[in-house]
């Protein structure tokens, strides 16, 4: 069966730290979490009010804050550019270190986005674009595979909300290691059908983001995609039919809601009915 986890990114509205954003996690009845990854350490982290953890701190101190309370994490999220001149200074490292911390802590898969550099820097063809994607994913699938981790793509971007981007970047660099971190929200806020888009996909899905989205005419800045949707069941995704077609396709592993933490309890009551088929 399915298992059902909660992004903890979608905390960061309610200001607080990853110690109270784990415990409400727990007490609604998730079973897992995703921890969001950020580097050094900033004045709203340093001061309790941010659930992020950083590269900087023990990996050890945070996997005992989630096992604890009895939860495990299905992956880390830890966003970076895989091309551009900023993929080419961070990407590598950045997922690098991403995965070492995620080893530590026990969490399968690392989350990335493809970045945004090509949607803000035309001077940038989309070949050269995969190149530069390839170079990255070489680099840090490397680490992957000695760690016994997935960097799991998300589409969150001109190429990866697509069918041919996505497959595209799934065959840049030959390694079990690379697959797909699947949100059902960004798809269709991109202009595209979730379920249609996973059935072509499926085979690489490695950990699920489960957003549900209003659609109408995304924000400037999200045209290929939101850091967070509506609560699970209140938006236009189809949810059911991606758990479908999930499941027909041999996916057992953990739904991440991606939603803000207001509607927590709701999206849990959603997610379970979905898992078991009640819905």
């Amino acid at each position: 069966m399915l298992k059902i986890g909660f992004a903890l990114d979608g905390f960061r509205p309610e200001m607080v730290a990853l110690e109270v954003a784990l415990d409400r996690i727990a007490q609604v009845g998730f079973e897992y979490c995703e921890p969001a990854l950020t580097v050094g350490q900033e004045i709203m982290q340093a001061t309790g009010f941010s659930p992020y953890c950083s590269f900087d701190e023990d990996p050890r101190a945070a996997r005992r804050a989630i096992e604890s309370r009895g939860l495990k994490a299905s992956a880390v999220a830890t966003h970076t550019n895989l091309m551009g001149p900023f993929g080419i200074t961070y990407g590598a490292a950045t997922l690098r270190k991403a995965i070492r911390f995620a080893a530590e802590i026990g969490a399968p898969c690392v989350n990335t986005s493809e970045g945004a550099t090509k949607a803000r820097d035309p001077r940038h063809s989309d070949e050269e674009c995969f190149q530069q994607i390839r170079w990255v994913l070489d680099a840090a699938l490397r680490t992957a595979e000695e760690y016994g981790v997935y960097i799991g793509i998300e589409p969150h971007g001109p190429f990866s909300t697509t069918v041919g981007g996505m497959k595209r970047i799934m065959s840049l660099v030959d390694s079990p290691w690379l697959g797909i971190n699947y949100d059902t929200g960004n798809v269709l806020i991109s202009g595209h059908d979730p379920v249609a888009t996973l059935k072509e996909l499926v085979g690489w899905v490695r950990h699920v983001h489960l957003k549900d989205v209003i659609y109408s005419e995304p924000k400037p800045g999200h045209e290929h995609g939101t850091p967070m949707g509506t609560g699970i069941g209140m938006g236009n995704v189809d949810l059911k039919a991606c758990i479908e077609v999930l499941e027909q396709g041999g996916y057992d592993g953990v739904l991440a809601a991606e939603t803000e933490a207001k509607y927590i309890v709701e999206s849990y009551q959603c997610m379970k009915a979905l898992v078991e088929h009640r819905v």
